[in-house]
């Protein structure tokens, strides 16, 4: 099954799902089980100008049916609400898709990979996936201040909660580049010390995983140009580092996706655009690519 939260109340995720999942088949619809509030589900439906009908438990549009559970008025907030609901009912080999929301609406927490890493597995690694780009991030929503004190251990956890996953298994990634943390890797310890656990984790990681190559670290700006025709996985150590190259190339047609739950999460490569919340103007794309390579690897789990 595949389920679908709903993210913040005033942003655009649920109208690039709806817009999206009406293009989808029944039989895709049927994997589906979207998690949300009744009252944001119809204001939704109204200014998309859909033909819809709100049943107890499930909406039809577009001549076709998708299931709704529907979350109480009372929620701490509507995007956490989902998302509590859906880590009581979600089970081992399910796929999540949660839709844009703000760091606020989270009850406390830095954002979903900082709640799935307190129920779940503390090393689950934060990555980004797009047609021919593989991403992984070390460190994420933390301030920068404490991007020095990356340890190689760390490094090594996320990248086997990356490797390890269904999603990478069938993949056959054949090489792996790792950024340094300081300007041309620390110059041999002339602008810092820190990039030696890197290297160390580079080490650790090739023993543990022989099939594959390790490179690096190289300068977290030039990481990218080493892109060729292989199956690559690019390590970055820090969140801009990352998701400046990536963005660039692939603006909002990427995924955000979480590795080493006992689920598969991903998420839009893009936020809440509140600006643009109810104009009926929200580029839909990123999430159609989404909700496409969910419907595969979705396949992929049950014929395991």
């Amino acid at each position: 099954m595949i389920y679908i939260s709903q993210g913040h109340e005033k942003g655009i995720g649920l109208e690039v799902f709806l817009k999206s999942s009406s293009m989808l088949s029944q039989k895709h619809l049927n994997r589906m089980t979207l998690v949300a509030n009744k009252k944001t589900l119809e204001e939704n439906f109204r200014f998309l100008n859909f033909n819809i009908k709100v049943e107890k438990n499930y909406i039809s549009f577009c001549n076709k049916k998708l299931k709704v559970i529907y979350i109480s008025d009372s929620c701490i907030t509507q995007s956490f609400g989902a998302l509590e609901h859906i880590s009581k009912i979600i089970r081992k080999n399910d796929l999540l898709i949660t839709l844009p929301t703000s760091k606020d609406q989270l009850n406390g927490f830095k954002g979903h990979t900082d709640y799935f890493r307190s129920l779940y597995n503390p090393y689950a690694s934060m990555n980004f996936l797009a047609y021919d780009d593989n991403y992984l991030l070390i460190s994420d929503h933390i301030p920068l201040s404490s991007v020095p004190k990356i340890t190689s251990k760390e490094i090594v956890e996320n990248l086997g909660s990356t490797l390890n996953s269904i999603y990478f298994k069938n993949s056959k990634i054949e090489e792996i580049y790792f950024s340094g943390i300081n300007p041309h890797c620390g110059e041999s310890g002339i602008l810092g010390n820190e990039d030696i656990e890197v290297t160390k984790a580079k080490d650790i990681a090739s023993k543990m995983f022989p099939q594959i190559k390790f490179l690096g670290p190289f300068s977290g700006d030039t990481l990218h140009t080493y892109k060729n025709d292989k199956n690559q996985l690019f390590v970055y150590m820090f969140h801009d580092q990352g998701l400046a190259p990536f963005k660039i190339k692939n603006g909002t047609i990427g995924i955000n996706a979480t590795f080493g739950l006992p689920f598969l999460r991903f998420s839009p490569d893009h936020g809440t655009a509140f600006n643009i919340y109810g104009k009926n103007i929200a580029n839909y794309m990123g999430m159609s690519y989404l909700l496409n390579q969910s419907l595969r690897v979705e396949e992929i789990y049950d014929n395991k």
